[in-house]
């Protein structure tokens, strides 16, 4: 599924990136309806575990230090575990929409809290602006999904 970078946290940032995409994929043959919602959310998925490979390049030239205190590898293995959960949840059809969107919005909400795109330090300005716009991307999925569980909260009269 990914290819090992050589840098054992950004492989585990992009394992999350994965099993998350993984998990709305299977939300795309769950929930039909909102197959297109979903589909949009597996391809920026995609796209971000994609920047976090291409990154690893640059990371290998460019002075970029981790920070310690903002990254909890026991904590990721632990996202990345119950997203896995989820996913199968969805593909057993034990989850309502509802269920299910309120967990996308947990697991983006975790993301955005634990500044999983904010826990390497550089001077350089082109990653900096590639780590922002990570950040950046996951808010406008918290705004999205939060979006799209009020609107069906409101369709099933929740």
């Amino acid at each position: 599924m990914n290819n090992s970078t050589g840098i054992p946290i950004l492989d585990l940032l992009i394992q999350h990136e994965e099993a998350i995409g993984s998990l709305y994929k299977a939300c795309t043959i769950t929930f039909p309806d909102l197959a297109k919602f979903w589909q949009a959310f597996v391809l920026e998925e995609k796209a971000h575990a994609d920047v976090l490979r291409i990154l690893a390049t640059s990371l290998k030239t460019e002075k970029v230090f981790l920070n310690n205190r903002k990254f909890n590898v026991t904590g990721v293995h632990t996202a990345i575990d119950h997203v896995n959960k989820q996913k199968q949840l969805v593909e057993a059809g034990t989850v309502t929409i509802l269920q299910v969107l309120a967990v996308a919005l947990d697991i983006e909400q975790a993301i955005v809290e634990k500044d999983f795109f904010e826990v390497f330090e550089t001077d350089s300005p082109s990653m900096r602006q590639e780590f922002a716009a990570l950040r950046k991307h996951t808010l406008a999925h918290v705004e999205r999904m939060a979006a799209m569980l009020k609107l069906v909260r409101q369709q099933s009269n929740i």
